[in-house]
C-alpha cells in the first residue's frame, strides 16, 4: 500500500523533472535519471530537498545526498551541497541526529532547515522555499545546478476518502494535500500506534530464530518456517 507521491503539489515539479536538472528517487522510472545527472555533474550547487509530510523511507533523501557528496569528493568535483529541509533538524531523534550532524560536517554540507519547497523555476534552475515560522511571507530562492526533489506524500486515495480520514479545516494552501490538511493524519497515527503497541514482531523473531533456527534454502528448517508462516 504505502504512501502516494503528490507530484503536482509543487508547481512546475513535473515539468522540471521531464526536461531540466531535476531528479527524484521516489519514482521507479525516474530513479535512473538521478545517477545520469550526478554522473554528468561538473560542479556548482547540488540541492537536496526534504518535505514536511510523512514519507516512505525518510532516510532516502539524505542517503542520496551523502552518496553524491562522497562522489563529488572522490572525483575532485567542486560542489556546494545544500540540504533544503522542511523539518527543523536533520533527524527527530537526538541520538541519531548527533551522528548525522557529524556526517554533514565531514562533507561540508550546508543544511537549510525549516525551508519548505513551494515552487521551482525549471527555466532558470531556481528553487523557491518558504521559511517556516519566518517573519511574514519569508521566501528565499536558491539557484541550483542539480536538484533532487522528494514529492510531498499522503495516504492512498482509498484511505483519504474513507471514514479513517477526519474532516480537514483551517489549513492554508501551502499545506494542501498533506496528511494534516487532507484529514488522514488521525487515521495514519492510529495505524502506526496499533503497529507499535500491538506488534508481535519480537515474538515472531524469537520463534523463527530460536525455535526454528537457521533457514538455509532447501533445509528442514526452511520447510518448517514455511509451515510456521502458514499456520
Amino acid at each position: 500500500m504505502g504512501a502516494q507521491g503528490m507530484w503536482n503539489a509543487i508547481p512546475a515539479l513535473e515539468e522540471g523533472i521531464l526536461k531540466c536538472n531535476v531528479a527524484s528517487n521516489f519514482d521507479y522510472d525516474l530513479a535512473p535519471l538521478t545517477w545520469e545527472l550526478l554522473r554528468n555533474f561538473r560542479g556548482g550547487t547540488a540541492l537536496f530537498h526534504m518535505p514536511g509530510t510523512p514519507i516512505k523511507c525518510p532516510g532516502a533523501p539524505q542517503k542520496i545526498m551523502y552518496l553524491a557528496a562522497d562522489r563529488f569528493r572522490r572525483a575532485g568535483i567542486s560542489a556546494q551541497v545544500i540540504y533544503g529541509s522542511t523539518p527543523p533538524s536533520i533527524y527527530g531523534i537526538k541520538e541519531y541526529a548527533a551522528g548525522l550532524n557529524r556526517v554533514i560536517e565531514r562533507y561540508g554540507i550546508d543544511p537549510r532547515y525549516s525551508h519548505d519547497l513551494i515552487e521551482i523555476h525549471p527555466d532558470k534552475n531556481e528553487a523557491v522555499f518558504q521559511i517556516k515560522n519566518g517573519p511574514g511571507d519569508s521566501r528565499v530562492t536558491i539557484p541550483y545546478d542539480f536538484l533532487h526533489v522528494v514529492p510531498p506524500q499522503s495516504a492512498p486515495d482509498f484511505i483519504r476518502r474513507s471514514p479513517l480520514a477526519a474532516p480537514a479545516a483551517g489549513r492554508g494552501a501551502s499545506e494542501a494535500g498533506t496528511p494534516a490538511a487532507d484529514g488522514t493524519l488521525p487515521g495514519l497515527t492510529a495505524i502506526a500506534g496499533r503497529g507499535m503497541m500491538g506488534s508481535h514482531a519480537y515474538q515472531f523473531l524469537e520463534e523463527l530464530s530460536d525455535a526454528i533456527g537457521g533457514r538455509l534454502t532447501g533445509s528442514p528448517q526452511a520447510a518448517q518456517a514455511i509451515e510456521w508462516g502458514l499456520a
